[in-house]
């Protein structure tokens, strides 16, 4: 299995779900990602022991990110 914490912070965020009242945690990891070398960020994943249990609404929950990048974060390009 590989270990994922060796990136985690760096290159990588794993999150149990995006927090769409209150965004601030994972667009601050965009942010720092566009001003960087970027990375990715991995929501559906549980925090203590790394197990996928996905998103409930992916494609409303993938709607919502791009909404809050595209109202939240400039510029864009």
């Amino acid at each position: 299995m590989f270990d994922y914490r060796s990136i985690e912070a760096t290159r990588l965020d794993i999150m149990r779900e995006p927090e769409t009242t209150k965004p601030r945690s994972f667009l601050k990891s965009v942010s720092a990602f566009a001003n960087s070398s970027g990375g990715h960020i991995v929501f559906g994943v549980t925090d203590d022991n790394r197990q996928a249990i996905g998103v409930e609404d992916a494609q409303y929950t993938a709607g919502k990110i791009a909404e809050l990048i595209g109202t939240r974060i400039s510029p864009t390009s």
